[in-house]
């Protein structure tokens, strides 16, 4: 079970049981049973602050997966590209893109490597016909800058 499913639904279980718990300090009041009417509420908030902080961590885990997902398609759909580049794409220090990348790519959200010099290299990422060489999606006609061998397409 990922971690994402397992705080929603800690969320809704303990929001819920603060909302059912509220609407019993409600009727409790309405029938003059004070003490049962405490209890009531008692039990609203000790259900309605884990509620909110199971709230607050699955918020987080949400838009940390969506943080990694854009990353992953930023350096996909260059399919050959530097922590520089990235980092400049992304707007964020080299050393933070490449933790990043090398975080999407452990996660799932990238397919792919990182190579030596913390460049990331798409699976699916055109290669030279020649000598094989992973080449970025932008470099269209030209030549191949390993081998020199003149590559398809046009500007």
């Amino acid at each position: 079970m990922r971690r994402l499913s397992l705080y929603r639904g800690l969320t809704l279980l303990c929001l819920w049981a603060a909302g059912a718990a509220a609407v019993l300090t409600a009727v409790a009041f309405t029938l003059s049973h004070v003490f049962e009417a405490s209890a009531a509420a008692l039990c609203a908030a000790v259900f309605f602050v884990p509620g909110l902080v199971f709230l607050r961590y699955w918020r987080r885990l949400y838009a940390r997966d969506v943080a990694l997902a854009h990353a992953a398609h930023v350096a996909e759909a260059e399919g050959v590209v530097d922590a520089k580049t990235l980092g400049k794409k992304l707007d964020l220090p080299e050393a933070d893109a490449t933790k990043v990348l090398r975080l999407a790519l452990q996660e799932g959200h990238a397919k792919g490597e990182l190579d030596d010099r913390g460049g990331f290299v798409s699976a699916t990422a055109p290669r030279c016909a020649t000598c094989g060489t992973a080449l970025p999606r932008s470099l269209r006609g030209g030549s191949c800058p390993t081998c020199g061998a003149a590559l398809p397409g046009g500007g």
